[in-house]
């Protein structure tokens, strides 16, 4: 229903002048009820209406009232028979009645109807609209999450890219760390690049450790043994990046307790190499 050609049909202003039928009245009673817009304006015609009448009411003279009740009396009254009484009532149609009546009755039954289902539809939108801004919401984070990733991506790809830049350049020294005779098996590789100032590990072909140790990189200067960090086995894939030292003259790995010692326990020498 378009609420603003109802109201401009003229039907409001009609119902407040009271020239509409039974249904019309009906009718507009109930718009009134849902539409909160033809409400107000119904309102608004009433008390204009009661305005304009306000403004332009006379009072009648005070003597008009004794001359109408002397003309009454003096008018002489007709005494109608029974029947002449009986002809003038107008009879009431029973059926016309019932059938007023079940309209009105369907009327208020659709009305009623009109504004169950505008309340359903509503809470079904409101209800559509949440689930809406929940999936909108959870898109975002998994967008948000796949741009973080794809940030977290690159940045591992970019540093690979330097790493194997590094590892592969003519001014970076490849040190092969081989095993001692405790540890023939075990195999370690540093790879130093001078000019950068950089040391990576590659962890190789060495025994996973426990909790309770650590490996610990050793660089030997000018004789004396510089710790250059502690690692495990968890990452054997990967490059690790260490310490640098100039001037080291060896390498070597050694089993120490968690978090390291300050210097290296040589029992427990399990690669060594020089450069």
């Amino acid at each position: 229903m378009d609420v603003k050609d109802y109201i401009s049909s003229g039907i409001l202003e009609r119902y407040v002048l009271g020239d509409v039928s039974s249904q019309e009245k009906q009718e507009v009673a109930c718009l009134s009820k849902i539409y909160p817009e033809i409400k107000e304006e119904l309102f608004a015609h009433q008390v204009g209406v009661e305005k304009m009448v306000s403004k332009y009411a006379v009072a009648p003279p005070q003597e008009l009232k004794a001359k109408i009740l002397l003309q009454v009396k003096n008018t002489p009254q007709a005494h109608s028979t029974s029947s002449e009484v009986d002809e003038k009532i107008i009879p009431i149609n029973r059926e016309t009645q019932k059938t007023n009546k079940n309209i009105y009755k369907y009327l208020a039954a659709a009305c009623s109807i009109g504004m169950v289902l505008l309340l359903a539809g509503g809470f079904y939108l409101n209800n559509q609209n949440n689930d809406l801004k929940v999936a909108m919401a959870d898109n975002e984070n998994k967008i948000n999450e796949l741009r973080d990733d794809k940030t977290q991506i690159v940045s591992e790809k970019e540093a690979i890219n330097q790493q194997f830049a590094l590892i592969t350049s003519p001014n970076t020294a490849k040190v092969e760390m081989k095993g001692t005779e405790a540890q023939p098996t075990s195999l370690a590789n540093v790879f130093v690049s001078e000019e950068k100032g950089n040391v990576f590990l590659q962890v190789g072909n060495l025994p996973d450790i426990t909790e309770e140790n650590d490996y610990q990189l050793w660089a030997i200067v000018d004789g004396k043994p510089e710790s250059l960090g502690v690692f495990n086995t968890e990452n054997k894939e990967e490059l690790l990046e260490m310490t640098y030292f100039p001037n080291t003259q060896a390498y070597a790995v050694t089993l120490e307790p968690k978090g390291g010692s300050e210097s290296p326990t040589m029992e427990q020498m399990y690669v060594y190499g020089g450069v």
